[in-house]
């Protein structure tokens, strides 16, 4: 059970379902809206790379280090590995080179523009694990079907680039506006500028992600050709030219769209882990303890129009880090001198009515009907319904019921203990 690198070629069939829907334009013309072919063909058939008319970024990642998941039912909204989100100052929007290209022009020929551009008109935007030396290869969890599945390797989000509704929704934001909600989705998982990507079957697997993304892969997010999942760039161009020519080299180090770096660590026992007297215990992580948490998210410059820009600030402080507590766990009992105790370990409070800046982060990530979240002792609890043996732990193979956890992962966990160390969701955010 493993990753493995792939380059994917084979095309995918999509099903669609036609709808229509009253927008500021209807019945567009794929003829030139304003009479002049020439012009209209500089705008839609450019293969310049600063021609391209979108852009687009995410700004909050989120780490879930479970595993052994493979023969046990995972409910995917609740459990995932990585969710990329666009929550504040990230999206989707059209170029200001574009819109100075376009600036007599309505909205209605703009979105008609969009609709016919040659080097973007049927991608998707898509959230996968690449290769930083080449952007045509994704990590995958080698035993997922077709070299990889939407939604289990990699996720689309929105619609097809170029589709009318979505053109006429992305032109009509206020300038300079990110897009990060689509009402129009016909899928529920589309309405949001979010994805989510699996690879928890096993805690080998997690371990190759992990090392893939220390070491020489990136988070990205691109402009991916529908039919074959490979992400466009300049080069793109020679896909709709009479010899199909491609620069492998240009495809290879050049696409459109943003990226970023990870690195991990381990969680720090302190404020997550209590002693019988409750006080917090601040001995260093057993060495058997795995690096289950985001350290560091960096911005990775993938798209040539933007490399000399500011690299953008990411946080990821030990406030957004939260040990995940099954629900039978939140509570447990200690005996001193003869007499029990019960004391909480994760608290499963609602939400408070107002909830501040950070619980709000947090909840673009973590769904206030999947998770309560204790801030103040920094740990998480699937909601029992959402839940079941081997839920984020795996089960043990004798009795089929979820395996041991040692929650106080500052004294010896893992596999070879007997009890499993704690997982663990991390949170970073981008600063606007």
């Amino acid at each position: 059970m493993g990753g493995h690198l792939t380059v994917f070629t084979k095309p995918l069939i999509l099903f669609s379902v036609a709808v229509f829907v009253a927008l500021s334009f209807q019945n567009c013309s794929s003829e030139a809206p304003f009479g002049v072919r020439d012009s209209f063909s500089l705008l839609t058939e450019s293969s310049r790379a600063e021609d391209f008319p979108y852009e687009a970024s995410f700004d909050q990642v989120a780490y879930m280090s479970c595993s052994e998941q493979e023969d046990v039912f995972n409910d995917f909204q609740t459990f995932f590995t990585f969710r990329f989100g666009a929550y504040r100052n990230a999206g989707l929007r059209i170029t200001d080179q574009f819109l100075e290209n376009t600036h007599r022009m309505s909205n209605r020929d703009r979105a008609n523009i969009l609709m016919q551009h040659q080097l973007s008109q049927g991608s998707r935007l898509q959230f996968a694990l690449r290769a930083g030396e080449n952007y045509q290869l994704a990590f995958i969890n080698e035993d997922s079907p077709n070299d990889g599945s939407d939604g289990v390797d990699y996720s689309n989000v929105f619609t097809s680039i170029g589709d009318e509704v979505l053109s006429s929704y992305v032109v009509n934001q206020p300038l300079g506006q990110w897009m990060n909600y689509f009402p129009a989705a016909l899928l529920e998982k589309d309405y949001r500028f979010e994805g989510s990507v699996y690879f928890n079957s096993s805690e080998t697997l997690q371990n190759e992600m992990r090392s893939f993304l220390s070491n020489r892969g990136i988070l990205a997010l691109t402009f991916s050709t529908e039919a074959t999942i490979n992400p466009r760039g300049p080069g793109s161009a020679a896909e709709f030219t009479n010899d199909g020519t491609v620069d492998p080299r240009t495809l290879a180090r050049d696409v459109f769209g943003a990226g970023a770096r990870v690195t991990f660590k381990q969680p720090s026992p302190v404020n997550h882990i209590k002693d019988n007297n409750g006080n917090a215990i601040t001995t260093r992580a057993t060495q058997n303890m795995p690096p289950r948490l985001l350290a560091s998210v960096e911005d990775f410059a993938i798209d040539g129009r933007y490399r000399n820009q500011p690299r953008k600030v990411w946080n990821c402080g030990s406030e957004m880090a939260f040990m995940i507590v099954l629900p039978e766990h939140a509570t447990y009992t200690v005996t001193q001198n003869g007499v029990t105790t019960t004391r909480t370990r994760c608290r499963m409070d609602p939400d408070p009515l107002v909830p501040d800046e950070r619980l709000k982060m947090i909840r673009n990530s973590l769904y206030a009907e999947d998770w309560f979240v204790d801030l103040n002792n920094r740990c998480v609890v699937p909601k029992p319904d959402r839940v079941n043996a081997g839920s984020c732990y795996g089960k043990d193979s004798n009795n089929l019921n979820t395996v041991a956890i040692n929650y106080d992962f500052s004294q010896p966990c893992g596999f070879t203990t007997g009890n499993v160390c704690p997982h663990f969701v991390s949170i970073c955010t981008r600063e606007p």
